[in-house]
Protein backbone atom coordinates (compact mmCIF):
# COMPACT_ATOMS: atom_id res chain seq x y z
CA UNK A 1 0.00 0.00 0.00
CA UNK A 2 1.37 3.40 -1.00
CA UNK A 3 0.11 6.70 0.40
CA UNK A 4 0.78 9.65 -1.91
CA UNK A 5 0.67 13.26 -0.69
CA UNK A 6 1.39 16.13 -3.10
CA UNK A 7 2.87 19.43 -1.93
CA UNK A 8 1.09 21.56 -4.56
CA UNK A 9 -1.84 19.33 -5.60
CA UNK A 10 -3.35 18.16 -2.34
CA UNK A 11 -6.65 17.35 -4.07
CA UNK A 12 -4.84 14.48 -5.82
CA UNK A 13 -3.69 12.84 -2.56
CA UNK A 14 -4.53 9.14 -2.68
CA UNK A 15 -3.69 5.63 -1.52
CA UNK A 16 -2.59 3.06 -4.09
CA UNK A 17 -2.76 -0.65 -3.38
CA UNK A 18 -0.49 -3.24 -5.02
CA UNK A 19 -1.12 -6.97 -4.63
CA UNK A 20 0.05 -10.18 -6.26
CA UNK A 21 -1.14 -13.23 -4.32
CA UNK A 22 -1.80 -16.87 -5.18
CA UNK A 23 -2.32 -20.08 -3.27
CA UNK A 24 -3.57 -23.66 -3.42
CA UNK A 25 -5.37 -25.58 -0.67
CA UNK A 26 -5.83 -29.34 -0.54
CA UNK A 27 -9.34 -29.63 0.93
CA UNK A 28 -9.49 -33.44 0.74
CA UNK A 29 -6.23 -35.34 0.37
CA UNK A 30 -5.46 -36.36 -3.22
CA UNK A 31 -8.96 -35.40 -4.44
CA UNK A 32 -10.38 -31.91 -3.73
CA UNK A 33 -8.43 -28.68 -4.12
CA UNK A 34 -8.96 -24.93 -4.27
CA UNK A 35 -6.82 -22.50 -6.29
CA UNK A 36 -7.15 -18.81 -5.53
CA UNK A 37 -5.39 -15.69 -6.74
CA UNK A 38 -5.83 -11.94 -6.49
CA UNK A 39 -4.11 -8.89 -7.90
CA UNK A 40 -4.37 -5.13 -7.51
CA UNK A 41 -2.46 -2.91 -9.93
CA UNK A 42 -2.37 0.53 -11.53
CA UNK A 43 -3.40 0.31 -15.20
CA UNK A 44 -4.08 2.67 -18.08
CA UNK A 45 -7.75 3.16 -18.93
CA UNK A 46 -6.90 3.92 -22.56
CA UNK A 47 -3.78 3.17 -24.60
CA UNK A 48 -4.53 6.37 -26.54
CA UNK A 49 -4.70 8.56 -23.41
CA UNK A 50 -1.90 10.08 -21.34
CA UNK A 51 0.81 7.56 -20.42
CA UNK A 52 3.30 8.05 -17.59
CA UNK A 53 6.40 6.11 -16.45
CA UNK A 54 5.53 6.38 -12.74
CA UNK A 55 2.21 5.72 -11.00
CA UNK A 56 2.91 8.57 -8.55
CA UNK A 57 2.49 11.13 -11.35
CA UNK A 58 -1.01 12.63 -11.47
CA UNK A 59 -2.80 11.03 -14.42
CA UNK A 60 -6.56 10.88 -14.98
CA UNK A 61 -6.00 8.07 -17.50
CA UNK A 62 -4.87 5.66 -14.79
CA UNK A 63 -7.06 3.62 -12.47
CA UNK A 64 -6.70 0.92 -9.85
CA UNK A 65 -7.77 -2.51 -11.12
CA UNK A 66 -8.64 -5.42 -8.82
CA UNK A 67 -8.90 -9.00 -10.09
CA UNK A 68 -9.93 -12.05 -8.06
CA UNK A 69 -9.96 -15.69 -9.19
CA UNK A 70 -11.29 -18.66 -7.16
CA UNK A 71 -11.28 -22.19 -8.59
CA UNK A 72 -12.33 -25.29 -6.61
CA UNK A 73 -11.78 -28.59 -8.41
CA UNK A 74 -11.80 -32.37 -8.08
CA UNK A 75 -9.07 -34.54 -9.57
CA UNK A 76 -8.82 -38.33 -9.59
CA UNK A 77 -8.91 -41.59 -11.55
CA UNK A 78 -11.64 -43.91 -12.77
CA UNK A 79 -9.99 -47.25 -12.10
CA UNK A 80 -7.15 -47.78 -14.55
CA UNK A 81 -9.13 -46.43 -17.50
CA UNK A 82 -8.99 -42.65 -17.25
CA UNK A 83 -8.35 -39.59 -15.14
CA UNK A 84 -10.85 -36.79 -14.54
CA UNK A 85 -10.71 -33.10 -13.65
CA UNK A 86 -13.91 -31.26 -12.68
CA UNK A 87 -13.39 -27.54 -12.11
CA UNK A 88 -15.51 -24.48 -11.31
CA UNK A 89 -13.83 -21.07 -11.79
CA UNK A 90 -15.13 -17.65 -10.79
CA UNK A 91 -13.25 -14.53 -11.89
CA UNK A 92 -14.04 -10.87 -11.29
CA UNK A 93 -12.27 -7.72 -12.48
CA UNK A 94 -13.17 -4.25 -11.20
CA UNK A 95 -11.68 -0.84 -11.97
CA UNK A 96 -12.16 2.25 -9.80
CA UNK A 97 -12.46 4.91 -12.52
CA UNK A 98 -13.88 3.06 -15.50
CA UNK A 99 -16.92 1.05 -16.61
CA UNK A 100 -14.58 -1.76 -17.70
CA UNK A 101 -15.78 -4.33 -15.14
CA UNK A 102 -16.33 -8.02 -15.86
CA UNK A 103 -17.32 -11.26 -14.16
CA UNK A 104 -17.16 -14.80 -15.47
CA UNK A 105 -18.10 -18.26 -14.20
CA UNK A 106 -16.76 -21.37 -15.93
CA UNK A 107 -17.58 -25.03 -15.27
CA UNK A 108 -15.52 -27.69 -17.07
CA UNK A 109 -15.30 -31.48 -16.90
CA UNK A 110 -12.34 -33.18 -18.58
CA UNK A 111 -11.70 -36.91 -19.04
CA UNK A 112 -8.43 -38.33 -20.38
CA UNK A 113 -6.93 -41.76 -20.85
CA UNK A 114 -4.03 -42.86 -18.70
CA UNK A 115 -0.93 -41.96 -20.73
CA UNK A 116 1.31 -44.35 -18.81
CA UNK A 117 0.41 -47.45 -20.81
CA UNK A 118 0.07 -46.48 -24.47
CA UNK A 119 1.39 -44.11 -27.09
CA UNK A 120 -2.12 -43.35 -28.33
CA UNK A 121 -4.49 -41.69 -25.90
CA UNK A 122 -7.79 -39.84 -25.90
CA UNK A 123 -9.42 -36.92 -24.12
CA UNK A 124 -12.85 -35.28 -23.94
CA UNK A 125 -14.13 -32.15 -22.24
CA UNK A 126 -17.38 -30.25 -21.86
CA UNK A 127 -17.65 -26.69 -20.53
CA UNK A 128 -20.15 -23.93 -19.83
CA UNK A 129 -19.12 -20.29 -19.38
CA UNK A 130 -21.19 -17.27 -18.39
CA UNK A 131 -19.75 -13.80 -19.07
CA UNK A 132 -20.99 -10.51 -17.69
CA UNK A 133 -19.54 -7.15 -18.72
CA UNK A 134 -21.01 -4.15 -16.92
CA UNK A 135 -21.82 -2.31 -20.15
CA UNK A 136 -22.95 -5.13 -22.48
CA UNK A 137 -24.72 -7.63 -20.21
CA UNK A 138 -24.44 -11.41 -20.15
CA UNK A 139 -23.29 -13.95 -22.73
CA UNK A 140 -22.93 -17.72 -22.63
CA UNK A 141 -20.49 -20.14 -24.26
CA UNK A 142 -21.02 -23.93 -24.33
CA UNK A 143 -18.31 -26.19 -25.75
CA UNK A 144 -17.77 -29.92 -26.32
CA UNK A 145 -14.42 -31.29 -27.51
CA UNK A 146 -12.89 -34.69 -28.10
CA UNK A 147 -9.48 -35.67 -29.38
CA UNK A 148 -6.54 -38.04 -29.65
CA UNK A 149 -2.94 -37.79 -28.51
CA UNK A 150 0.14 -39.55 -29.84
CA UNK A 151 3.33 -39.79 -27.79
CA UNK A 152 6.11 -40.23 -30.35
CA UNK A 153 8.85 -40.14 -27.68
CA UNK A 154 8.87 -39.31 -23.97
CA UNK A 155 9.81 -35.75 -25.00
CA UNK A 156 7.44 -35.27 -27.97
CA UNK A 157 3.65 -35.47 -28.07
CA UNK A 158 1.09 -34.57 -30.77
CA UNK A 159 -2.64 -34.00 -30.39
CA UNK A 160 -5.69 -33.38 -32.60
CA UNK A 161 -9.22 -32.45 -31.60
CA UNK A 162 -12.67 -31.59 -32.97
CA UNK A 163 -15.80 -30.30 -31.33
CA UNK A 164 -18.77 -27.98 -31.31
CA UNK A 165 -19.50 -24.71 -29.53
CA UNK A 166 -22.67 -22.68 -29.04
CA UNK A 167 -22.62 -19.00 -28.02
CA UNK A 168 -24.42 -15.67 -28.39
CA UNK A 169 -21.32 -13.48 -28.76
CA UNK A 170 -22.03 -12.50 -32.38
CA UNK A 171 -25.80 -13.03 -32.62
CA UNK A 172 -28.81 -12.05 -30.44
CA UNK A 173 -29.53 -15.73 -29.82
CA UNK A 174 -27.24 -18.73 -29.48
CA UNK A 175 -25.67 -20.11 -32.64
CA UNK A 176 -23.63 -23.29 -33.15
CA UNK A 177 -20.17 -23.59 -34.72
CA UNK A 178 -17.89 -26.54 -35.52
CA UNK A 179 -14.32 -26.42 -34.20
CA UNK A 180 -11.13 -28.38 -34.83
CA UNK A 181 -7.44 -28.02 -34.04
CA UNK A 182 -4.07 -29.58 -33.29
CA UNK A 183 -1.22 -29.26 -30.82
CA UNK A 184 2.41 -30.20 -30.18
CA UNK A 185 4.38 -30.42 -26.93
CA UNK A 186 8.16 -30.84 -27.05
CA UNK A 187 10.36 -30.96 -23.95
CA UNK A 188 13.84 -32.05 -25.04
CA UNK A 189 15.32 -31.25 -21.60
CA UNK A 190 14.46 -29.82 -18.22
CA UNK A 191 15.74 -26.45 -19.50
CA UNK A 192 13.86 -26.27 -22.82
CA UNK A 193 10.17 -26.40 -23.65
CA UNK A 194 8.07 -25.70 -26.74
CA UNK A 195 4.25 -25.82 -26.82
CA UNK A 196 2.01 -24.89 -29.75
CA UNK A 197 -1.74 -25.13 -30.37
CA UNK A 198 -3.99 -23.96 -33.20
CA UNK A 199 -7.77 -24.15 -33.41
CA UNK A 200 -10.45 -23.08 -35.87
CA UNK A 201 -13.08 -21.14 -33.88
CA UNK A 202 -16.22 -19.15 -34.66
CA UNK A 203 -14.22 -15.90 -35.00
CA UNK A 204 -11.37 -17.39 -37.07
CA UNK A 205 -8.15 -19.12 -35.99
CA UNK A 206 -6.92 -19.03 -32.41
CA UNK A 207 -3.40 -20.09 -31.46
CA UNK A 208 -0.96 -20.34 -28.57
CA UNK A 209 2.82 -20.68 -28.87
CA UNK A 210 5.28 -20.72 -25.98
CA UNK A 211 9.04 -21.32 -26.04
CA UNK A 212 11.37 -21.32 -23.01
CA UNK A 213 15.07 -22.06 -22.89
CA UNK A 214 17.30 -21.74 -19.84
CA UNK A 215 21.08 -21.76 -19.80
CA UNK A 216 23.27 -21.51 -16.70
CA UNK A 217 23.24 -17.69 -16.78
CA UNK A 218 20.47 -16.75 -19.20
CA UNK A 219 16.84 -17.45 -20.05
CA UNK A 220 14.86 -16.85 -23.26
CA UNK A 221 11.07 -16.77 -23.49
CA UNK A 222 8.74 -16.21 -26.42
CA UNK A 223 4.94 -16.28 -26.37
CA UNK A 224 2.40 -15.67 -29.12
CA UNK A 225 -1.31 -16.00 -28.33
CA UNK A 226 -4.53 -15.12 -30.13
CA UNK A 227 -7.93 -15.78 -28.60
CA UNK A 228 -11.15 -14.28 -27.32
CA UNK A 229 -10.56 -12.07 -24.27
CA UNK A 230 -13.34 -12.29 -21.68
CA UNK A 231 -11.60 -10.21 -19.00
CA UNK A 232 -11.89 -6.41 -18.82
CA UNK A 233 -8.30 -6.05 -17.61
CA UNK A 234 -6.65 -8.30 -20.20
CA UNK A 235 -5.48 -5.59 -22.61
CA UNK A 236 -1.85 -5.51 -21.45
CA UNK A 237 0.75 -4.81 -24.14
CA UNK A 238 3.47 -6.79 -22.39
CA UNK A 239 3.04 -9.85 -20.19
CA UNK A 240 6.53 -10.57 -18.81
CA UNK A 241 8.20 -8.88 -15.83
CA UNK A 242 11.68 -8.71 -14.35
CA UNK A 243 10.46 -11.00 -11.56
CA UNK A 244 9.16 -13.59 -14.06
CA UNK A 245 12.48 -13.76 -15.91
CA UNK A 246 14.69 -14.08 -12.84
CA UNK A 247 12.26 -16.54 -11.23
CA UNK A 248 12.57 -18.85 -14.26
CA UNK A 249 16.34 -18.39 -14.41
CA UNK A 250 16.85 -19.51 -10.81
CA UNK A 251 14.63 -22.62 -11.15
CA UNK A 252 17.55 -25.07 -11.27
CA UNK A 253 19.56 -23.46 -8.49
CA UNK A 254 16.66 -22.83 -6.08
CA UNK A 255 13.91 -25.45 -6.67
CA UNK A 256 11.74 -24.31 -3.72
CA UNK A 257 9.37 -21.63 -5.13
CA UNK A 258 9.04 -19.70 -1.85
CA UNK A 259 12.78 -19.48 -1.27
CA UNK A 260 13.30 -18.61 -4.93
CA UNK A 261 10.73 -15.79 -4.80
CA UNK A 262 12.38 -14.33 -1.68
CA UNK A 263 15.81 -14.48 -3.34
CA UNK A 264 14.54 -12.80 -6.53
CA UNK A 265 12.81 -10.04 -4.53
CA UNK A 266 16.07 -9.37 -2.69
CA UNK A 267 18.02 -9.21 -5.96
CA UNK A 268 15.51 -6.82 -7.52
CA UNK A 269 15.66 -4.51 -4.50
CA UNK A 270 19.47 -4.45 -4.61
CA UNK A 271 19.36 -3.57 -8.33
CA UNK A 272 16.80 -0.81 -7.83
CA UNK A 273 14.05 -2.75 -9.68
CA UNK A 274 10.53 -3.83 -8.74
CA UNK A 275 8.53 -6.97 -9.53
CA UNK A 276 6.75 -5.15 -12.35
CA UNK A 277 9.84 -3.66 -14.00
CA UNK A 278 9.96 -3.87 -17.84
CA UNK A 279 6.17 -4.33 -18.07
CA UNK A 280 4.65 -1.56 -20.18
CA UNK A 281 1.46 -0.44 -21.90
CA UNK A 282 -2.06 -1.83 -21.64
CA UNK A 283 -5.68 -0.67 -21.62
CA UNK A 284 -9.10 -1.70 -20.30
CA UNK A 285 -11.87 -3.22 -22.40
CA UNK A 286 -15.64 -2.91 -21.85
CA UNK A 287 -16.78 -5.87 -23.96
CA UNK A 288 -15.54 -9.19 -25.34
CA UNK A 289 -12.63 -8.70 -27.76
CA UNK A 290 -10.21 -10.67 -29.92
CA UNK A 291 -6.60 -10.03 -28.94
CA UNK A 292 -3.21 -11.18 -30.10
CA UNK A 293 -0.13 -10.76 -27.88
CA UNK A 294 3.51 -11.45 -28.77
CA UNK A 295 6.27 -11.19 -26.17
CA UNK A 296 10.02 -11.85 -26.46
CA UNK A 297 12.17 -11.61 -23.34
CA UNK A 298 15.77 -12.28 -22.39
CA UNK A 299 17.62 -12.22 -19.08
CA UNK A 300 21.40 -12.54 -18.82
CA UNK A 301 22.93 -12.68 -15.34
CA UNK A 302 26.67 -12.23 -15.11
CA UNK A 303 29.03 -12.18 -12.16
CA UNK A 304 28.40 -8.45 -11.64
CA UNK A 305 26.34 -7.30 -14.63
CA UNK A 306 22.75 -8.24 -15.48
CA UNK A 307 20.81 -7.50 -18.67
CA UNK A 308 17.01 -7.70 -18.98
CA UNK A 309 15.40 -7.21 -22.40
CA UNK A 310 11.72 -7.34 -23.29
CA UNK A 311 9.87 -6.62 -26.54
CA UNK A 312 6.13 -6.92 -27.08
CA UNK A 313 3.49 -6.38 -29.72
CA UNK A 314 -0.29 -6.68 -29.57
CA UNK A 315 -3.40 -5.94 -31.59
CA UNK A 316 -7.01 -5.99 -30.48
CA UNK A 317 -10.48 -5.55 -31.96
CA UNK A 318 -14.02 -5.77 -30.65
CA UNK A 319 -15.52 -9.20 -31.25
CA UNK A 320 -18.95 -7.68 -31.92
CA UNK A 321 -18.39 -4.30 -33.65
CA UNK A 322 -22.04 -3.32 -33.06
CA UNK A 323 -21.66 -3.39 -29.24
CA UNK A 324 -22.60 0.03 -27.82
CA UNK A 325 -19.66 0.74 -25.49
CA UNK A 326 -17.01 3.46 -25.32
CA UNK A 327 -13.36 2.43 -25.10
CA UNK A 328 -10.31 2.07 -27.36
CA UNK A 329 -12.10 -0.50 -29.54
CA UNK A 330 -15.34 1.43 -30.17
CA UNK A 331 -16.89 1.78 -33.65
CA UNK A 332 -14.84 -1.01 -35.18
CA UNK A 333 -11.49 0.52 -34.17
CA UNK A 334 -8.45 -1.76 -34.17
CA UNK A 335 -5.72 -0.97 -31.65
CA UNK A 336 -2.05 -1.82 -32.18
CA UNK A 337 0.60 -1.55 -29.47
CA UNK A 338 4.27 -2.34 -29.38
CA UNK A 339 7.12 -1.57 -27.06
CA UNK A 340 10.49 -2.59 -25.73
CA UNK A 341 12.49 -2.20 -22.55
CA UNK A 342 16.20 -2.71 -21.82
CA UNK A 343 17.67 -2.74 -18.33
CA UNK A 344 21.40 -3.00 -17.59
CA UNK A 345 22.47 -3.25 -13.95
CA UNK A 346 25.97 -3.52 -12.54
CA UNK A 347 26.90 -4.48 -8.99
CA UNK A 348 29.50 -1.96 -7.83
CA UNK A 349 30.10 -3.61 -4.47
CA UNK A 350 28.37 -6.47 -2.63
CA UNK A 351 25.98 -3.87 -1.18
CA UNK A 352 25.53 -1.34 -4.00
CA UNK A 353 24.53 -1.33 -7.66
CA UNK A 354 23.86 1.01 -10.57
CA UNK A 355 21.25 0.45 -13.26
CA UNK A 356 19.95 2.13 -16.41
CA UNK A 357 16.56 1.38 -17.99
CA UNK A 358 15.40 2.61 -21.40
CA UNK A 359 11.85 1.95 -22.61
CA UNK A 360 9.46 2.75 -25.43
CA UNK A 361 5.71 2.18 -25.64
CA UNK A 362 3.66 3.12 -28.70
CA UNK A 363 -0.03 2.74 -29.57
CA UNK A 364 -1.86 3.47 -32.83
CA UNK A 365 -5.51 3.25 -33.87
CA UNK A 366 -6.91 2.15 -37.22
CA UNK A 367 -9.60 4.86 -37.07
CA UNK A 368 -8.83 8.57 -36.74
CA UNK A 369 -5.43 10.01 -35.90
CA UNK A 370 -5.12 8.75 -32.33
CA UNK A 371 -1.60 7.66 -31.40
CA UNK A 372 0.67 7.79 -28.35
CA UNK A 373 4.42 7.40 -27.93
CA UNK A 374 6.19 7.28 -24.55
CA UNK A 375 10.00 7.20 -24.33
CA UNK A 376 11.78 7.11 -20.99
CA UNK A 377 15.26 6.63 -19.54
CA UNK A 378 15.99 6.20 -15.84
CA UNK A 379 19.36 5.79 -14.10
CA UNK A 380 19.44 4.51 -10.51
CA UNK A 381 22.13 4.12 -7.84
CA UNK A 382 21.19 1.84 -4.94
CA UNK A 383 23.12 1.01 -1.78
CA UNK A 384 22.34 -0.99 1.35
CA UNK A 385 23.13 1.28 4.28
CA UNK A 386 22.29 -1.38 6.88
CA UNK A 387 20.94 -4.91 6.81
CA UNK A 388 17.35 -3.67 6.63
CA UNK A 389 17.84 -0.22 5.06
CA UNK A 390 18.24 0.56 1.32
CA UNK A 391 18.98 4.00 -0.13
CA UNK A 392 18.55 4.88 -3.82
CA UNK A 393 18.94 7.95 -6.03
CA UNK A 394 17.40 8.07 -9.51
CA UNK A 395 17.33 10.49 -12.44
CA UNK A 396 14.56 10.15 -15.05
CA UNK A 397 13.75 11.71 -18.41
CA UNK A 398 10.44 11.00 -20.18
CA UNK A 399 9.02 12.31 -23.46
CA UNK A 400 5.37 11.65 -24.29
CA UNK A 401 3.99 12.41 -27.76
CA UNK A 402 0.26 12.49 -28.56
CA UNK A 403 -2.22 14.60 -30.49
CA UNK A 404 -4.00 15.77 -27.32
CA UNK A 405 -1.67 15.93 -24.30
CA UNK A 406 2.08 15.78 -25.07
CA UNK A 407 4.57 16.50 -22.30
CA UNK A 408 8.19 16.14 -21.22
CA UNK A 409 9.42 15.29 -17.73
CA UNK A 410 12.74 15.49 -15.90
CA UNK A 411 12.90 14.13 -12.37
CA UNK A 412 15.32 13.34 -9.56
CA UNK A 413 14.05 10.81 -7.03
CA UNK A 414 15.52 9.83 -3.65
CA UNK A 415 14.17 6.76 -1.83
CA UNK A 416 14.62 5.23 1.61
CA UNK A 417 13.42 1.63 2.04
CA UNK A 418 13.05 -0.08 5.40
CA UNK A 419 12.41 -3.83 5.81
CA UNK A 420 10.84 -5.34 8.91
Amino acid sequence: MKGLAYARESSANNVQQLLNAAGTAEAIENWAYIDASASISQQNISALGTQSPDSSLINSNRTEVTSVNVSPYLRGHIGNLASYDARLTWQSTHSDASTADSNSTTAILRLASDQSFARVGWFADVSHQTLDFQTTGSNQIDRVNGGLTYTATPELRFSAKAGHEINDLLTPTKKGYSTHGWGINWTPSARTRFDAEREQRFFGNSHSVRFEHRMPRSVWTYTDTKDVSTDAGNGAAGGITAFDLLFMLEASRIPDPLLRAAFVDSELATLGLTRGSILRGGFLTSAVSVQRHQDLSLAVVGVRTNILVSASRSDARRLDPTAVVTDDLSNGNRLNQYGWSVNVSHRLTPLSAASVTAALTKATASLGSGATDLKSVIATLTTRARQNVDLSLSARRAVFASTTSPYTESAVIASLRLRF
